[in-house]
């Protein structure tokens, strides 16, 4: 009987031993299948060359930038809410792209300019004011003046 006790503790170690083991080498196999997804995704980010990433800036700029106008032409003078939200939409749109350094300056003015346009509309809508006519006319033309 006592030497069964041992066979069985001995049986039972062994069995610990091994799901130990297998569960190891299980983690070891996610971590390291994780690990290469990773690394692939930071390459695949890193391949965008900084002439490309300039590119896209400049096409993406000009199309967003277009759009908003032709829009801005489209609506009627008084539909205030309407050219908020589109100032509000180019905007955004223009926050979410990736530029490089060398057009740190022109983004940080475009974002300016557009934010100003925003806040004349939401300034018209509440109350018509000369400011406030003049600020929209104003950053118009320098929303133009910028994407030449």
């Amino acid at each position: 009987m006592q030497k069964t006790n041992k066979i069985i503790w001995l049986v039972v170690m062994v069995l610990i031993f091994l799901i130990a083991a297998l569960a190891m080498v299980k983690i070891k196999a996610v971590k390291d299948k994780w690990y290469k997804i990773s690394q692939d995704k930071t390459k695949t980010e890193q391949t965008i060359s900084s002439q490309d990433l300039a590119n896209n800036y400049k096409k993406d700029v000009k199309k967003i930038i277009d759009t908003f106008l032709t829009e801005q032409a489209s609506l009627s003078e008084k539909e205030y809410e309407f050219h908020k939200a589109n100032a509000k939409q180019a905007l955004d749109k223009i926050m979410d792209l990736r530029l490089t350094s060398e057009f740190k300056e022109f983004h940080l003015q475009l974002v300016l300019t557009l934010n100003s346009i925003y806040e004349a509309y939401l300034s018209l809508e509440q109350e018509e004011s000369l400011t406030s006519r003049e600020q929209l006319t104003e950053s118009m033309a320098k929303i133009k003046e910028l994407v030449k």
